[in-house]
């Protein structure tokens, strides 16, 4: 297949399974779901969701259907790739598939919240009034990991360093992921979203 075709096939998988990823962080983080960026992420989403949502309900404010349909595209955008790659239908490790899809979607969410943290950070420096939607997200996204880093590290006049500790934590954490977890199940790097 053309390399061009196949890392537009790989693009249009991993966008939408961030977006679905998302949805399922926004709900976590109780973000304001009238915020236009959190309706236009619903409205993109919902059309393979809701089905799936009408048989599994929300368990402990987890919505279960959300999280199993990400790991369905997962799986079906890794089978989709390696089918495009050359390899047989009997080829595929289908029993691999969905702890591969675990690591990716774990790593996906590594990398959201660490790509949102460097972005609230450099809009704090350029624009650190702003009513953006999208920063107003950000904030919400990511006010659960910071409050509990801020309890154990207070801001230290103007300078808040929590940012900073929680950006490396996630660091490592991506490095744990794809440098030890992916080899480790045999998760082919072509297949980690992200990358």
């Amino acid at each position: 297949m053309d390399s061009s075709l196949w890392q537009l096939l790989r693009f249009v998988a991993w966008a939408y399974l961030l977006l679905l990823m998302l949805r399922f962080l926004l709900q976590l983080a109780r973000a304001d779901y009238y915020n236009p960026i959190s309706q236009w992420i619903v409205r993109t989403t919902d059309p393979l969701l809701r089905p799936l949502q009408r048989l599994i309900r929300p368990v402990g404010g987890f919505d279960l259907a959300l999280l199993l349909l990400a790991l369905a595209w997962q799986c079906a955008a890794m089978t989709a790739l390696m089918v495009t790659r050359g390899l047989s239908m009997e080829q595929i490790p289908w029993l691999h598939l969905p702890l591969w899809g675990a690591v990716g979607m774990a790593y996906l969410v590594a990398s959201i919240y660490l790509y949102g943290l460097l972005a609230l950070v450099i809009a704090s420096w350029v624009a650190p009034a702003s009513r953006h939607p999208a920063l107003i997200l950000l904030n919400e996204l990511l006010a659960p990991l910071i409050r509990p880093v801020q309890r154990y590290m207070p801001p230290l006049g103007m300078l808040d360093l929590s940012p900073i500790v929680l950006f490396f934590g996630l660091e490592v954490l991506r490095r744990l992921l794809y440098g030890t977890l992916a080899p480790a199940v045999g998760l082919p790097v072509l297949f980690v979203p992200g990358i």
